[in-house]
């Protein structure tokens, strides 16, 4: 189900970083921006225009998964509300359903409630 990865026309004529035009060798970003290569650092394997937005949200999705695998924060607070579907839905919203089998199975042996989680949300075809 898949599909098959489409080709990309990179037609960019100027580069990204000093607008002026592009000289082989050049590198094409997926983002579609452009660059001489003298333009960028030896290390620079990722757009230096979009790098900053891309760790941002990198560091965004770290530290929601990592909240996520905290079970017994979320069965302690599913105890103490008055409405626990609220919590649940405050929980999928962080990603709790994104934790994979090996991390839900390494969680519960350290002692927290995520095989009890990770059971149910396998029976019942998730994927945790």
């Amino acid at each position: 189900p898949n599909a098959p990865p489409q080709p990309r026309v990179f037609q960019n004529s100027r580069c990204s970083a000093s607008g002026a035009p592009l000289e082989l060798p050049v590198v094409h970003f997926l983002c579609g921006h452009s660059y001489n290569l003298r333009q960028l650092g030896d290390s620079d394997r990722e757009c230096p225009l979009c790098a900053p937005d891309q760790r941002r949200v990198l560091d965004i999705r770290r530290s929601m998964q990592a909240a996520s695998l905290q079970p017994e924060r979320f069965f302690a607070e599913l105890r103490e509300a008055a409405d626990g579907f609220s919590v649940v839905a405050e929980h999928l919203g962080r990603g709790i359903m994104n934790v994979t089998p090996a991390v839900a199975a390494a969680a519960a042996a350290a002692g927290g409630g995520a095989g009890a989680l990770a059971a149910a949300g396998q029976a019942g075809g998730m994927q945790l």
